[in-house]
């Protein structure tokens, strides 16, 4: 456990779920930006608008999906409840994004064997890769909820709305 959550101030165990994402987050948003701003994607011999879109798609998802995965990251370590929802939100729609232009390079560029064919496999598994995130995040938050629910919120075991006793007298009565 945690030093947090054994000194009292953390506010639970949920509190150790949370943050334990910010580490797989931040090393999969600086593959996300490495791989948006350093790989240059042109749409040369992209004669549909399809292809040429899924092009800039791809590009401006990496880009933009490793800042919003890098926020995502930054609020697991601060200990945001939220943070394994929007985690699964945002690897979501990276991850459909990138396997549905993966489909579309392989069918357009035809021979896997090419070169633009192996990226469209590259990219789909990239799109994968964030899709099997989702599991993951989805499971946490799951967890972390069940956890606050029987907590309170707290991590004291007592809910925050009900005054010591009032379970008790409820039953008694």
């Amino acid at each position: 456990m945690s030093e947090h959550v054994r000194e009292g101030q953390g506010g639970g165990e949920w509190k150790v779920l949370v943050r334990a994402n910010a580490r797989p987050a931040f090393i999969e948003a600086v593959i996300l930006l490495v791989v948006g701003f350093f790989l240059i994607l042109t749409p040369d011999g992209a004669e549909l608008p399809l292809v040429r879109w899924s092009v800039y798609a791809v590009m401006w998802t990496f880009r933009l999906g490793g800042l919003c995965v890098l926020a995502v990251a930054l609020l697991s370590l601060k200990g945001w409840s939220g943070a394994p929802l929007a985690d699964a939100v945002v690897s979501g729609l990276i991850g459909v994004v990138l396997v549905v232009c993966g489909v579309i390079w392989i069918a357009h560029w035809g021979e896997v064997g090419s070169k633009t064919g192996w990226m469209g496999v590259v990219i789909m598994l990239f799109g994968l890769l964030s899709l099997h995130a989702v599991r993951n995040s989805l499971h946490t938050h799951r967890s972390v909820a069940a956890m606050m629910a029987g907590s309170g919120g707290q991590g004291s075991g007592q809910s925050a709305a009900e005054p010591p006793g009032t379970d008790a007298a409820r039953h008694e009565g």
